[in-house]
């Protein structure tokens, strides 16, 4: 396709400008009227010599809509503005190298040139854009990032770099994902989220190293509510269901962890990581129920129905108990718990009858009305 902007359309021997209709050329007496289209860069580089970096992003959209096979100096404008001053023009450019170049060891290069750009948003473009158009596993694709990973100080130009390693290198490479983990130490938010952020690109599901790092990020000082969130949003795209390593190690969070927000969502993980009927899963929380912390019996009571079996009974008799805690949080939270269970109302009714003469009946009875 030839954009608009590259046209130029010839009547006979009058070069058409935007201003002028076919109609006026059209002659009644024939029945047709030849039209000649030219394919022209004249206003383009008018475009891109303007001094409006906006102008000048257009005419490298366009230029990015036009086949090399029909303009041989398509990828040497392209490849010239990857420099440019302005920020969204080096974007603009970097874009467009996609649609008019080959891969080759050349464009290679002018990539991991835009990878160490002082503007984020040109990394982040280049880092895709290097994922396009290279081939997982292209050596000298990886060691072109790595040369530079090596050379450079700069922590966020550092991620950018690892950003387009994750793009270039097989999935599983140990020397990307450590690259990856030592990163997701660094005591800036911003870079330890983004280093994050890779973890799941670059390591294969049920890599124990990854996990590992992944969740020793709740440990690690200076980690905030963002980074635990994002941590456990990532997990269970890197940790297989059902992994009792896993949720192991989630428990173990839930007890010693001294933050609350980090409790929530270790919870919150060990929720989406345990399969529905994961016994492990499900007497570990069960367990948390008779905690020293309010907060984790609290939690454990909001996240046992999520990964109990239907009609479980243990469970219904756990959060039944629970009702009778000395915290109002933990009560409520068993409270709104076994609402949730309300599905199961005859299985749970029986179950109260069943321990009426009880200790806690009078329990039993809470839990029984709270489902009728």
């Amino acid at each position: 396709m030839v954009p608009p902007v590259c046209q130029k359309l010839i009547v006979g021997t009058h070069v058409l400008d935007d201003s002028q209709q076919l109609a006026s050329f059209y002659n009644q007496s024939s029945a047709s009227l030849a039209v000649t289209m030219v394919v022209s860069l004249d206003m383009v580089h008018q475009h891109l010599n303007s001094t409006d970096p906006f102008v000048r992003c257009c005419a490298l959209t366009a230029l990015s809509e036009l086949s090399p096979a029909l303009h041989a100096d398509v990828l040497t404008l392209v490849m010239a503005y990857m420099q440019d001053p302005s920020a969204f023009v080096r974007q603009a450019a970097t874009r467009a190298v996609q649609h008019v170049a080959k891969a080759d060891d050349g464009i290679v290069d002018l990539l991991c040139a835009r990878l160490v750009d002082y503007d984020g948003r040109v990394r982040t473009t280049a880092a895709n854009v290097l994922g396009d158009v290279v081939d997982r596993g292209n050596e000298y694709a990886v060691a072109a990032v790595r040369a530079h990973l090596l050379v450079n100080n700069n922590v966020e130009v550092q991620l950018s770099l690892l950003e387009g390693l994750t793009h270039v290198a097989k999935k599983g490479d140990r020397a990307v994902i450590n690259a990856i983990v030592r990163m997701m130490q660094n005591p800036s938010h911003t870079v330890r989220e983004g280093a994050l952020r890779l973890l799941p690109y670059a390591a294969e599901k049920g890599d124990i190293h990854a996990i590992n790092a992944l969740i020793s990020v709740f440990e690690l000082p200076n980690s905030n509510f963002r980074i635990w969130s994002t941590a456990a949003k990532l997990l269970p795209q890197l940790a297989e269901v059902g992994d009792e390593h896993t949720i192991s190690a989630l428990c173990e969070l839930l007890d010693t962890h001294r933050d609350h927000d980090a409790k929530a969502f270790a919870a919150q993980a060990l929720t989406e990581v345990a399969e529905q009927g994961n016994l492990h899963a499900v007497r570990a929380l069960s367990s948390r129920l008779k905690h020293h912390s309010a907060h984790v019996r609290s939690l454990a009571c909001a996240n046992l129905p999520k990964i109990a079996r239907p009609g479980d009974v243990h469970v219904v008799e756990a959060l039944t108990s629970s009702l009778a805690d000395p915290n109002a949080s933990v009560k409520i939270a068993a409270q709104r718990s076994l609402r949730r269970l309300q599905g199961l109302a005859p299985t749970l009714r029986n179950f109260g009858c069943a321990i009426a003469s009880s200790p806690h009946e009078g329990t039993a009875a809470v839990a029984a009305s709270n489902l009728s």
